[in-house]
């Protein structure tokens, strides 16, 4: 039998977390194989079914053995909601202390579409600038390869729906546990809401697709 290897991209703060947790219940831990530093830079270990990282289209070239059928999956979310939990996350690590205002003028990668910068296999690391920015065009490659190479694409506001889904094609009793949830926070000002969509708008785009695509 064909073995099949699905790369999941752990878009930040899209419920990664609990995406890997119930792969890990539902799979058993020894086929769950994680890539910590943005890239897959140890060997892939045979009996592995899903390899797991804030990795970027394009990184099953580095599969090493090489597999033959490699898939894709990915979890997306609302760009604003996402853009505000990712810079909170960073404060909460003491590696982020720019308030949310100077954060989205500050020309980082995070901050441009960073869910079709990933998608379209762009360089996003927290402290890279943003470079060329996110473009129309980019936004087309992005929906391009979720058509064509992922096997599953879940949204955030479809959490249970999302597992559920994921299980089908899986084959496997995946639990829907939403966790690792930030509650205490004030809403984001509405002014910097806006701020944030203006900056994401091709994320926002995207997300929408998805939504209007997959989860109708």
């Amino acid at each position: 039998m064909e073995r099949i290897l699905n790369i999941y991209l752990h878009l930040p703060k899209c419920g990664g977390m609990s995406v890997t947790d119930a792969l890990k219940a539902g799979l058993g831990e020894d086929r769950v194989q994680i890539f910590p530093n943005f890239a897959i830079d140890t060997e892939v270990k045979l009996k592995t079914r899903v390899v797991i990282g804030h990795l970027k289209f394009g990184c099953h070239k580095d599969v090493f053995p090489p597999v033959e059928d490699i898939r894709y999956l990915t979890m997306v979310r609302e760009p604003v909601e996402r853009l505000y939990s990712h810079w909170a996350y960073l404060q909460r690590q003491g590696r982020m202390e720019l308030p949310i205002a100077d954060f989205l003028e500050s020309k980082r990668a995070i901050v441009d579409n960073l869910q079709v910068r990933m998608l379209t296999g762009r360089d996003w690391l927290e402290w890279s600038e943003i470079g060329e920015p996110i473009t129309e065009k980019d936004l087309r490659q992005a929906k391009y390869n979720i058509a064509q190479h992922f096997d599953w694409v879940g949204v955030m506001d479809h959490f249970g729906a999302s597992i559920a889904r994921l299980s089908l094609y899986l084959k496997a009793d995946l639990p829907a546990l939403h966790h690792n949830k930030w509650n205490m926070r004030e809403p984001i000002p509405p002014e910097l809401a806006e701020r944030a969509r203006e900056l994401n708008e091709y994320d926002a785009q995207l997300y929408q697709w998805v939504k209007e695509t997959y989860y109708p």
